[in-house]
């Protein structure tokens, strides 16, 4: 069986890469959070801008897409305000929609190609499961068999 062999990587034309495609770190250092824009804000909006904030995502934003998360912000108020449940399921639809565009849901991160990476539980995981390699082969450290006499 014969048969070309494959080009190295460098050289071949579709090597599926995005530009998108990014690593996000939950550990990082502090980060500024923009002051809220109303002037008595509900309690749950404070707690959705200060999650917002300390979420893996936050260090992928630009001062560009502040302004946005204003308005998403505004949106959120709006949501916990309502005095009608037409009101909220509008508003819930527009804040869906804006969650998607900033990358706020699993899914929209998926589909930037965004993934979390949680440095100390990966480092622990890591570290037991070459714990558990060693302690499974003291375990198995039984004489071999073929050297009975």
């Amino acid at each position: 069986m014969g048969g070309n062999l494959p080009k190295p990587p460098e050289q071949r034309r579709r090597r599926n890469k995005t530009s998108t495609a990014t690593v996000l770190y939950d550990e990082r250092g502090p980060i500024a959070i923009p002051e809220l824009p109303m002037a008595d804000p509900h309690p749950l909006t404070v707690a959705h801008w200060s999650d917002l904030w300390a979420s893996p995502v936050a260090p992928e934003m630009t001062r560009i897409d502040a302004h946005g998360l204003l308005i998403y912000i505004a949106l959120v108020e709006d949501f916990h305000r309502a005095d009608n449940p037409t009101a909220r399921m509008d508003l819930s639809r527009e804040i869906r929609l804006v969650w998607a565009d900033f990358g706020l849901t699993p899914v929209s991160r998926r589909r930037l190609q965004w993934t979390v990476a949680k440095v100390a539980d990966a480092e622990a995981r890591r570290t037991e499961r070459i714990m558990a390699k060693y302690r499974q082969a003291a375990a198995d450290s039984r004489p071999d068999p073929r050297l009975r006499s």
